[in-house]
């Protein structure tokens, strides 16, 4: 298994943006990250996020993620 470092928080750079929807007639969730911000407080709010749908028995739940963004490629792991 390759260990990746988190990089480091950097805090007020960038403001966490966070998209999130529930289509209750077919019952599926959306998450999309449109900013990352603070890496530690993306991490917790898509967590916080998940566990709220997943408590809802939510058939599917989609997470949308910038690929141009380069935390895109080192929190990608953490998020599955």
């Amino acid at each position: 298994m390759l260990a990746v470092s988190l990089p480091e928080t950097q805090s007020g750079v960038d403001e966490l943006i966070i998209d999130v929807s529930y289509d209750s007639v077919f019952n599926v969730a959306q998450i999309e990250i449109i900013n990352y911000g603070d890496t530690a407080q993306t991490l917790k709010e898509v967590h916080a996020h998940l566990r709220d749908y997943c408590i809802k028995k939510s058939d599917v739940i989609f997470l949308f993620l910038d690929m141009s963004k380069p935390l895109t490629a080192v929190l990608t792991e953490r998020f599955e």
